[in-house]
C-alpha cells in the first residue's frame, strides 16, 4: 500500500474518518467548491462527490482554498481529504435528474424551493412561467414529484456515464476512492460494472452502496458474497 492508502486505513481503524456527502448527482460546481472548502476546514477527511471531471476539479480547488486560509484561521487541517467519486448505474436514483413536462405543469409552484433542497427548481412567476429544473443542481431526491399534484408531470432521466471513460479521468485529476451505487435488481450487471471500478482504481479503497429496494434478503447476501470474493486480499471497502 502507498502512504496515502495507509493514512486512510489508519483513519478507519482509529475512527477518525468522516466524510462530507456532496451527492452523486450534485454537479453545481460553485456549491461543490464551497462545501469542499468548508468541510476541509471542519476536519472532514473524505469528500464524496459526483464522478465528473469538472466536479473533481472544483473539489480540489475547494480543498486548496481551505489550506490557503487555514493559517489565517489558525486551523491545522492535517491529512489532506480523500476525494471519493460516486457513480451510479442506470436505474439507481442517485444519478437521476428531474424533468418537468411543460404541457402538464399547472404553475402551482409547489415543487420549487424550499421543497427542492438544492434550489434546482427556482421560484418562478406563477401564471407566467412553468417550473424549470436546473440540471446541474438536481440530485434526484424525488421531493418535487412527491408534492406535485399532477400525475406524470415530473419524471426522471437517468444520467448514464461510461465508467471505463469517466473513472480513470477522475482518478488522474486527484480522486482516490470510488463508490458504486448499485440500487438495481441485476446482480450480474452490477458485478460487471464493479470490475470496471476495480480496474480503474486497483490500489485505492472502493465501495459499493447496496440496498434491498429491488431484491430480497437472499439475493442481497448472494451479491455481497460475490463482491467480497472479487476483492479478496485487496485494500477495498464494502
Amino acid at each position: 500500500m502507498n502512504s496515502r492508502t495507509e493514512q486512510l486505513q489508519s483513519l478507519f481503524e482509529n475512527s477518525k474518518y468522516f466524510k462530507m456527502i456532496c451527492g452523486a448527482g450534485n454537479e453545481d460546481l460553485e456549491e461543490v467548491r464551497r462545501l469542499a472548502m468548508i468541510y476541509t476546514l471542519a476536519g472532514a477527511k473524505g469528500l464524496d462527490i459526483s464522478a465528473s471531471t469538472s466536479v473533481v476539479k472544483a473539489a480540489m480547488n475547494g480543498i486548496d482554498r481551505a489550506y490557503d486560509v487555514s493559517n489565517k484561521l489558525d486551523i491545522d487541517i492535517g491529512i489532506r481529504p480523500f476525494i471519493m467519486v460516486s457513480i451510479g448505474m442506470p436505474g439507481d436514483h442517485h444519478v437521476r435528474k428531474a424533468f418537468i413536462n411543460e404541457d402538464l405543469c399547472i404553475k402551482c409552484g409547489l415543487c420549487a424551493a424550499p421543497v427542492c433542497p438544492t434550489e434546482a427548481i427556482e421560484k418562478f412567476k406563477v401564471k407566467d412561467e412553468v417550473a424549470f429544473v436546473i440540471e446541474e443542481k438536481c440530485i434526484g431526491c424525488g421531493a418535487c414529484s412527491a408534492i406535485c399534484p399532477i400525475l406524470e408531470c415530473i419524471s426522471y432521466d437517468h444520467n448514464e456515464k461510461e465508467l471505463s471513460d469517466i473513472l480513470p479521468s477522475c482518478i488522474e485529476l486527484g480522486a482516490e476512492n470510488i463508490e458504486l451505487h448499485a440500487g438495481i435488481a441485476e446482480t450480474d450487471l452490477i458485478l460487471n460494472e464493479w470490475e470496471v471500478v476495480l480496474k480503474s482504481n486497483p490500489n485505492g479503497y472502493n465501495s459499493m452502496c447496496l440496498d434491498r429496494l429491488h431484491i430480497g434478503n437472499f439475493e442481497l447476501l448472494n451479491r455481497i458474497e460475490k463482491v467480497q470474493k472479487s476483492i479478496s486480499g485487496k485494500p477495498k471497502l464494502i
